[in-house]
């Protein structure tokens, strides 16, 4: 076999392992979509250990249930109320003392809360999102 002749195969060879790459490339798994406002929310509640107190099917725990929360009227410990908007959500998350929900007690949550995890990066608002995504007078 001449030199010319072997040249010639070990470029077909290579183009054809080139092809066989973009083929693979194209075929492979596609990069997943971005996480949405509720997934982020859902995931966070997890990962921060907001279901360690509050459950998202009605039972109650150590803290309220965020089972049909949103746009509910929220008895308060001292006898008011609250409607539980976005931003009575917003502040039971980032000042948990400031209205303390009738049956539960003042300084649970704060102590458990990670103010600067909260705060980070559209945490905040994803967890408000998800809290509205289980229900309510007007989750949607």
């Amino acid at each position: 076999m001449g030199q010319n002749t072997r040249k010639a195969i070990l470029r077909m060879g290579a183009v054809g392992i080139l092809a066989a790459a973009i083929v693979a490339a194209g075929c492979a798994k596609k990069p997943p979509k971005p996480e949405t406002s509720e997934e982020k929310g859902k995931r966070l509640f997890s990962q921060l250990g907001c279901n360690a107190c509050h459950s998202v099917d009605g039972t109650t725990g150590v803290g309220p249930t965020m089972k049909g929360l949103y746009g509910s009227e929220v008895k308060l410990v001292g006898g008011g109320t609250v409607n539980a908007d976005d931003a009575y959500i917003r502040e039971s998350i980032t000042d948990p003392d400031a209205k303390t929900v009738e049956g539960f007690s003042k300084g649970v949550m704060a102590t458990a809360v990670s103010q600067q995890q909260v705060a980070q990066d559209g945490n905040l608002d994803a967890l408000v999102t998800y809290i509205k995504s289980l229900g309510g007078d007007h989750a949607h």
